[in-house]
């Protein structure tokens, strides 16, 4: 699916010409709204902005752009990007459930253990009476 999704906004660049410099509003409105989609499929900002020729900082100014069309001009911003969310509606990226007691097991560094923490954060783990009923 996340390949899927990389293919559609590589053709949506290509055709409306996203990595070419342009100071028009309607096409900052769409580079936003792709960097925003790369981005919640995490995707680093450097592979973002390798794809519209750009620096991981730019990136980084477009996703918040996006957040703030979002929260003060929501409808004239989705107006102009709304044949980019049809045309992506079908290939969201869903993440599949992790397992907590595995993850727990595998940890061999604080690291690890942060990132399983942050996980935990993020609701990416079963619920835990699924996880009994597998264990036992």
């Amino acid at each position: 699916m996340k390949n899927d999704l990389i293919e559609r906004v590589t053709y949506l660049i290509e055709r409306d010409e996203l990595n070419k410099r342009c100071r028009k509003k309607e096409h900052i409105y769409k580079k936003c709204f792709l960097m925003n989609q790369l981005r919640k499929e995490e995707l680093t900002f450097n592979e973002i902005g390798s794809f519209f020729n750009q620096h991981h900082a730019s990136v980084i100014h477009n996703i918040q752009t996006h957040k703030n069309l979002m929260e003060y001009n929501k409808d004239e911003y989705l107006s102009v990007v709304r044949e980019y969310q049809v045309f992506l509606v079908d290939s969201k990226y869903i993440l599949q459930p992790r397992n907590i007691i595995d993850d727990v097991n595998n940890c061999t560094s604080l690291y690890k253990l942060l990132r399983v923490k942050k996980w935990i954060a993020e609701g990416r783990y079963k619920k835990l009476n699924e996880i009994e009923s597998v264990t036992e």
